[in-house]
């Protein structure tokens, strides 16, 4: 319930301007898996890039992506045979065919083992460094220190702004310690 605004507008109201300006990737990667990554990225970008570009600038499109998302080498390989990182790693290729100043991710990391948390962070600090604000929801919190601002939300809890990933990571387990506490004591 409630609204959604973005840079001072109500999203739904202005959705068609913020097509190109905002990425979703969400938790479940919605992926043609018989394609390969190329073919996907290709399909993807005829439909999100600006109509008229040549077969050759589609193509520029589409390597940028891939090596922004360091999927160099897999490129001929069908979505199906790729690790659940490499998928993930696809879904933000395709949002970022579009070039949107703002990505939302739902839980990019999650399925993941911890080194591969640990590259997904490191790939979304390494895009936020080239001018795209990247907005993560994630119950993982390993690596926070990744992130540059951390708003947590919590049943009681909220705390947001300039915080140390340290200091969110403290104010959310408190209550947790609370209630652990609560369970020990007779």
């Amino acid at each position: 319930d409630g609204k959604i605004y973005y840079d001072g507008n109500d999203y739904y109201e202005n959705v068609n301007s913020y097509r190109g300006v905002i990425g979703y990737v969400p938790q479940k990667d919605i992926l043609h898996e018989d394609l390969t990554v190329r073919a996907a990225l290709t399909y993807t970008a005829r439909l999100r890039t600006r109509a008229g570009l040549t077969g050759e600038e589609i193509s520029a499109c589409v390597n940028g992506a891939i090596a922004d998302v360091h999927l160099q080498g897999k490129e001929h390989l069908r979505i199906y045979a790729l690790s659940g990182g490499q998928k993930k790693r696809v879904s933000i290729a395709m949002e970022l065919l579009s070039d949107p100043k703002v990505i939302f991710l739902d839980e990019p990391t999650s399925g993941l083992s911890p080194d591969l948390d640990l590259d997904m962070m490191e790939l979304l600090k390494e895009l936020s460094k080239k001018g795209r604000t990247i907005v993560a929801v994630t119950h993982a919190m390993e690596n926070l220190d990744k992130c540059d601002k951390v708003a947590f939300l919590g049943r009681g809890i909220m705390s947001r702004g300039a915080v140390s990933p340290a200091a969110a990571f403290r104010a959310s387990s408190a209550p947790l310690r609370r209630r652990r506490r609560a369970r020990r004591s007779p």
